[in-house]
Order: structure tokens, then sequence, then C-alpha cells
């Protein structure tokens, strides 16, 4: 099965889009009729957020913290900094939606707090990319029983988009500049398989 999911945590998360998704629908909400009695549920939701942001920028999969589900021999990893399932993503773009709407700086200095950590997290080469969570001494964290804690390929591509995204948005170059070794990384861990015809084409 789907592992976490067979257990009740009995906190929040933000995995799958799932507590960003339902602040952003309240937030158009009240934008739309502007009727206060939902800016206090808005601004709750948006305190739980940046009340759940560590101070290097990043944010778990769930808060608040339990660490009360060890399984497998391994730590509970829903506290662990998170890139999967776009926690952080997700969250850092929500938070920017929420400063245009309604002006909050502190909304703002999250989001961008929470690019920075991408520049944080980055693996130091030969293999410069990104694991799926990482413990709190920034080394990978193991997750599921099939997310090793190991850098990993979709996560790098996908924070090389960010990245990019980041840098549009900000301007800041420092956000392009461990892409080259991201990239390199990525191009020496190709694994190249022959195909049955390419095998019977090399015999003749």
């Amino acid at each position: 099965g789907w592992e976490e999911y067979l257990h009740y945590y009995g906190n929040c998360t933000f995995d799958d889009n799932t507590t960003d998704a339902a602040a952003k629908f309240i937030l158009d909400v009240y934008m739309e009729t502007l009727d206060p009695k939902y800016l206090v549920p808005v601004l709750k939701a948006f305190d739980f957020i940046l009340e759940a942001q560590y101070p290097n920028g990043a944010w778990p999969q769930r808060f608040p913290h339990t660490k009360d589900f060890p399984y497998n021999g391994k730590a509970d990893y829903t506290e662990y900094y998170t890139f999967n399932d776009d926690v952080m993503a997700n969250n850092i773009y929500l938070l920017l939606y929420a400063w245009e709407k309604l002006g909050r700086e502190e909304y703002k200095t999250a989001a961008l707090k929470g690019m920075e950590f991408y520049i944080a997290s980055q693996l130091p080469s030969p293999q410069a990319g990104w694991a799926q969570q990482y413990k709190h001494d920034m080394k990978p964290g193991w997750g599921r029983s099939y997310e090793p804690d190991a850098v990993a390929v979709v996560q790098t591509t996908d924070n090389i988009r960010e990245l990019m995204n980041f840098y549009r948005i900000t301007g800041d170059r420092r956000f392009l500049s461990g892409i080259p070794a991201a990239l390199e990384w990525l191009d020496k861990s190709r694994v190249v398989f022959e195909s049955q015809y390419e095998k019977c084409t090399h015999a003749y």
C-alpha cells in the first residue's frame, strides 16, 4: 500500500497539494467576496504555513511533529526537510500568491527563504543533485521503502526547473549557479539500454 496512509498521524500534511490547495481556495473565496468572515480562516491557514517553516526555509511533510511512527527500523521521516510531492514548491508559490493578493510582506519573506533552501540543499559534486527529503543534518533521509536516502533524478530535474523559475521571479542569478553541476551529474548518471533489435543487428 501507500504505507504512511495506513497510519493516522493526527496532524496536518503538505503532501500532494493538500494544505496549500485548501488555503488557496479559501483565499480565493475571500478575494472574490471580500467578506471579512473568510479573512479569519485565511490568516489562520497562512499563519500555520509560516509556523511550520523551518528557520532554514524548508518545510516538513507533516506538522506539528509527532515523532511517533517509526517503521521498518527507520525513524519517522515526516518531519524531514521535504521536496517530495512538491511540498516546498507548492508552499513557495502559494505564499507568493498570497503576498500578491494581500500585500503581507511576511509571506514574500517566507517564500524567498524557501527558495534559498534549494541552493543550500544541493549536494556536492560529483553527485550535485537533490534528494527527495533531508534529515536535519542536511544529509539525504530515507522516506518510504521505495524512497532511499540518495540523490534522486526526478527530484533533481524538478529542482532545476524550479531554480530557473526562481531566477525569472527574482532576477537573482545565484539560483542558476548550481544548475551546470546538476546537469553534469544527470548526464553521467544515464543508463543506456540496448534493445533486442539492436542486439540482433550487432550480431550480424
